[in-house]
């Protein structure tokens, strides 16, 4: 499983049940509190973040920032811990470097928003392979039912002014939802909410996306992490001695045939 630098300290600091007993790790030194729940942390000159987390939310963040990043969407890799009064966390890396914009920031409203109405100015902004990327997180959010794709939790690194690759966080919201039909998705950013039927629909026919990418291309992608979810549920069980709960597993699998299928056809 992909690491965050912390998966060597679970050997000798786990509760016994996959949870990283974080209060115990060595060498930790706390930082300035980033939000009501989210602390900071650095460990061996690395930043991390430590949120409260109950297991639905501690299984969704676990299994799909292993599942976008092996499917070529980098992603904040997030694991189970164990914390403060004893109760439940994640810890996360920090993604945040040199170049790398948070999606709300002002300096993207104008690129963001030529991205999000498909006007090709939007082009000379954006990489292809960025523009395929984000793509891909649209699907992919629609596959796990990430209900809160808002611009506080995906980036855009840049260079030289222009967007070359896409950054993600936060899954939790997809341990919320339970159906694909009725659930309601944000499209892009804050100001926009979209009904996940509309965005496939998008995906297919948006011109800049087109410029980059096709339908087929994404659902492949996509169609591809029925295989990666199992691998992905029995990799952490046998690396951490986590257990993610298979219902769980077999709802994203089940719902990422049926996107895959959409965008294929």
């Amino acid at each position: 499983m992909y690491d965050n630098g912390l998966l060597k300290y679970f050997k000798d600091y786990s509760d016994g049940q996959g949870r990283l007993l974080w209060n115990k790790v060595p060498g930790l030194v706390e930082g300035k509190s980033e939000d009501w729940d989210i602390f900071a942390y650095f460990l061996n000159k690395q930043k991390y973040f430590l949120r409260f987390s109950p297991k639905p939310e501690t299984d969704a963040e676990t299994l799909l920032s292993q599942l976008y990043t092996k499917l070529g969407l980098k992603s904040a890799i997030y694991v189970p811990a164990m914390a403060k009064a004893n109760l439940e966390y994640v810890v996360s890396n920090n993604i945040e470097g040199e170049n790398i914009v948070i999606a709300q920031d002002e300096r993207l409203n104008g690129l963001r928003s030529k991205l999000l109405l498909g006007k090709t100015e939007a082009l000379e902004g954006f990489s292809k392979p960025c523009i395929k990327q984000l793509a891909l997180m649209q699907a992919l959010d629609v596959a796990t039912h990430n209900t809160d794709r808002n611009g506080s939790n995906w980036f855009l690194r840049l260079q030289d002014g222009k967007a070359v690759e896409a950054i993600v966080i936060d899954h939790e919201c997809s341990a919320r939802s339970k159906t694909f039909d009725s659930t309601f998705y944000n499209f892009f950013n804050d100001f926009s909410i979209e009904e996940s039927e509309k965005i496939l629909r998008t995906i297919k026919t948006n011109e800049v996306v087109l410029s980059a990418t096709t339908p087929q291309e994404i659902g492949e992608v996509v169609g591809s992490a029925t295989d990666e979810v199992q691998k992905i549920v029995d990799d952490v069980k046998e690396t951490l001695g986590y257990k993610i709960d298979q219902e769980f597993a077999d709802r994203i699998m089940q719902s990422c045939d049926k996107v895959a299928e959409d965008l294929v056809q």
